[in-house]
């Protein structure tokens, strides 16, 4: 009888979340101030139906590099709709009613 081997298990190359938004060229790597790539990796992993795989360390996304080739396939051809954050509107402020000018007349008593 032959035992049956399982494959070592192999580290693969794990990425932070601002790694991962460049390694998928959702960011700029030259702004690394830029948060859309990984607004757009935090918002697919938080959602309820079909989220992106990830491993989550400490409270901390990582990503490795099976799990990004993952997600990159299943944007092939995806159809662009919108599925993030939804806009929100400007907030201005009122502004009081301007007061009309001032006269320097003065006022006629009415007796």
């Amino acid at each position: 009888m032959t035992t049956r081997r399982t494959p070592p298990k192999t580290l693969e190359n794990v990425y932070n979340i601002k790694q991962a938004a460049i390694a998928l060229n959702l960011a700029d790597p030259e702004k690394p101030e830029s948060l859309a790539g990984q607004r757009f990796l935090r918002d697919g992993v938080n959602r309820e139906h079909d989220p992106f795989p990830c491993v989550r360390i400490n409270g901390q996304l990582r990503f490795t590099e099976s799990q990004l080739a993952e997600i990159l396939e299943r944007h092939i051809n995806a159809p662009n709709t919108r599925t993030g954050r939804p806009r929100t509107k400007s907030r201005t402020t009122k502004r009081a009613p301007k007061k009309p000018p001032a006269t320097t007349e003065p006022l006629a008593l009415v007796s």
